[in-house]
């Protein structure tokens, strides 16, 4: 197994503020020509992961811990995750915008 650092730019100009911190990150030029030669091997039978995202993590979490749903439960689920965003849009100044949104109320829902 291995990971090769995501935030390299190879190929920026070295007068990029950032480039000077992805040459720290890969160990400078020496650990620049490491990381190609390990980029070129790799390539070839590489099988890339990606972690999962916040959406994604709410519903491996629930199908872990949790039995399924039945109608009852979706319904309750629902009126619930509904009484919490009729709350924060009528408390506005005590949570952040983004609990305003119709789509944090589907996170709730989700989660």
């Amino acid at each position: 197994m291995i990971s090769l650092p995501a935030s390299d730019t190879s190929g920026a100009s070295p007068n990029l503020p950032n480039s000077q911190a992805d040459d720290v990150e890969v160990g400078g030029t020496r650990g620049r020509e490491a990381l190609d030669r390990l980029r070129n091997v790799v390539g070839r039978v590489e099988s890339s992961w990606r972690p999962a995202s916040a959406e994604e993590g709410f519903e491996i979490v629930r199908r872990r811990l949790f039995q399924p749903l039945g109608n009852q439960a979706f319904k309750d689920r629902d009126v619930v995750a509904r009484a919490f965003a009729d709350f924060y849009r009528t408390q506005q100044a005590e949570f952040p915008p983004e609990c305003r949104e119709s789509e944090y109320e589907q996170r709730i829902k989700a989660a």
